[in-house]
C-alpha cells in the first residue's frame, strides 16, 4: 500500500502477457471478444460491460429475430457436459431494451488458461429493443460490482479471482481509435504499460455497485484560445455522478446539462468543421481529461455510395442526452468516445478507476494474445442496467 493506504500495483500487475485478450473493433462503436462457453467450448462473442454485473448468452431456445439474426451463435446447453441447471427466471432492463430467460451454471473459458468453473449466467429466451436487434454479439459479460448482480450471482471477473485464475483484482481496457483497427484489448489481472503513456491518475468509486466516480464540471476550450469556459453543470459541493461504462458507445448526460454542452459543440454532418470544433474537458478531481473535436466526432458509413462509387459517410457528435431517474440519476456516462482516448484501469482492491493517456499505436508483436475477428453493429444506447429476477 502507499502512504494513503491504497493498493500499489506490483510489477506482475503491470503486464502478464497471457492475460491479454484481444477485442475486435467494429466502426469504433463496439469492442467484442470471444469466450468459450461449456464443454466442449462453444465460441461466443461478448461485449465486456462495466455497466452491468451479470453474464448472459442468447439461448438456442430463443426464437426472436434478435436471437436468430445473421452471424448470431446461440448457446445450446444440451451439448455441454458441464452445464448445470438453476432455473430461476431472469429479466434485465437496459437503457436500450430488455432480455428475459433463466439462470444456469457453466464453465467459461476466457482464453489463455483463464477458466471460470460453475459460473452462474443467464440463458436468454426473449428480447426486446432495437439495440439488441442490430447488435452482432452473442452475449454480455458484466464487469460491475457483485452488489449489482441479480440473485446473488458472482460476476465473472470475481469468479476468476476467487478461483485464482488471476492474481490481482484488477482489469483494464485499451480501445483502438479507427474503425476496424486491430489491437483493442482487455487485460485480466493487471495493466499493460505498452497501451498507455505518462502517469495513471486514480479516482475513487462513489459506491461499490456501478463504476461511478465524481465529475467536478465540464469544460469547453475553443481552438487557439487559452481561456476555458466552465459550463457549471455540476453541484459545487457534490459534483456530478459519472459511470465509466465500456458497454456504452457514446458520452451521455442529463438533458439540461447536455443542452449547455451542445450549444458549444455542433458537429456538421458533412464533417467540414472538425478542425474548428472546441475541445471538451471532463474535470475529475484535480485532473481535466480533454477530448478534441476529432476525438468526439464519429464518422458513420451510410448504405449508399457517393458520385465516385465510394461509401457514403457522414459525421455525428459523440454526445447524447439521457435522463436517468433517481436514485441512479442524474448521471453522466463516459462510454467508448471517452475511453478510446484514455486507457482505463478498474481496481477492485481499492475501489478506484485509473486513467492514462492511451497510445496512438501499440506494438503487439511480442504479446501473447487471443484474437477475435467478431464484429457488431453500432448502438448509441447505454448499457447501464436495471436488473430483476422473477
Amino acid at each position: 500500500m502507499d502512504a494513503e493506504g491504497n493498493h500499489m500495483l506490483q510489477p506482475e500487475d503491470e503486464l502478464a502477457d497471457n492475460s491479454i485478450a484481444m477485442l475486435a473493433n467494429h466502426k469504433t462503436t463496439q469492442y467484442v471478444g470471444v469466450v468459450g462457453v461449456g464443454t466442449p467450448p462453444q465460441q461466443l462473442k461478448f461485449i465486456f460491460d462495466t455497466g452491468s454485473a451479470n453474464m448472459w448468452v442468447y439461448s438456442k431456445q430463443c426464437t426472436t429475430e434478435v436471437c436468430t439474426g445473421d452471424n448470431r451463435v446461440q448457446y445450446d446447453h444440451r451439448v455441454s457436459s458441464s452445464w448445470r441447471k438453476n432455473g430461476t427466471g431472469l429479466m434485465i432492463r437496459y437503457g436500450s431494451g430488455s432480455i428475459e430467460g433463466f439462470l444456469s451454471y457453466e464453465t467459461m473459458d476466457f482464453g489463455n488458461n483463464k477458466i471460470a468453473s460453475n459460473q452462474m449466467f443467464g440463458e436468454v429466451t426473449y428480447t426486446t429493443g432495437r439495440a439488441f436487434q442490430w447488435g452482432k454479439y452473442d452475449g454480455i459479460v458484466g464487469l460491475a460490482f457483485p452488489k449489482l448482480a441479480i440473485d446473488g450471482a458472482t460476476p465473472p471477473f470475481d469468479t476468476l479471482f476467487y478461483q485464482k485464475q488471476v492474481n490481482n483484482p484488477v482489469f483494464s481496457f485499451y480501445f483502438t481509435k479507427k474503425p476496424g483497427q486491430s489491437g483493442s484489448a482487455l487485460v485480466l489481472g493487471g495493466v499493460a504499460k505498452q497501451f498507455y503513456e505518462g502517469d495513471v491518475h486514480w479516482h475513487k468509486v462513489l459506491t461499490p455497485s456501478y463504476w461511478e466516480i465524481r465529475i467536478r464540471d465540464v469544460l469547453v476550450k475553443k481552438p487557439g484560445q487559452e481561456s476555458v469556459i466552465r459550463l457549471n453543470v455540476c453541484d459545487e459541493i457534490k459534483g456530478c455522478k459519472a459511470a465509466i461504462d465500456t458497454g456504452t458507445s457514446l458520452i451521455t448526460g442529463p438533458s439540461k446539462s447536455m443542452s449547455s454542452l451542445l450549444r458549444h459543440v455542433a458537429v456538421e454532418e458533412d464533417c467540414s468543421n472538425q478542425n474548428v470544433l472546441p475541445s471538451v474537458g471532463f474535470e475529475i478531481d484535480d485532473v481535466v481529461y480533454w477530448l478534441s473535436g476529432h476525438d468526439y466526432t464519429l464518422t458513420v458509413e451510410d448504405s449508399g455510395e457517393n458520385m465516385f462509387g465510394q461509401p457514403q459517410t457522414f459525421c455525428i457528435g459523440g454526445f447524447r442526452d439521457l435522463d436517468i431517474p433517481p436514485e441512479r440519476g442524474p448521471l453522466w456516462i463516459l462510454g467508448d468516445v471517452f475511453l478510446r482516448q484514455y486507457y482505463s484501469i478498474f481496481d477492485r482492491a481499492d475501489n478506484r478507476v485509473g486513467f492514462a493517456k492511451a497510445r496512438e499505436n501499440v506494438d503487439l508483436s511480442t504479446t501473447a494474445t487471443t484474437t477475435t475477428t467478431a464484429t457488431t453493429t453500432a448502438t448509441a444506447a447505454t448499457s447501464v442496467a436495471d436488473s430483476t429476477s422473477h
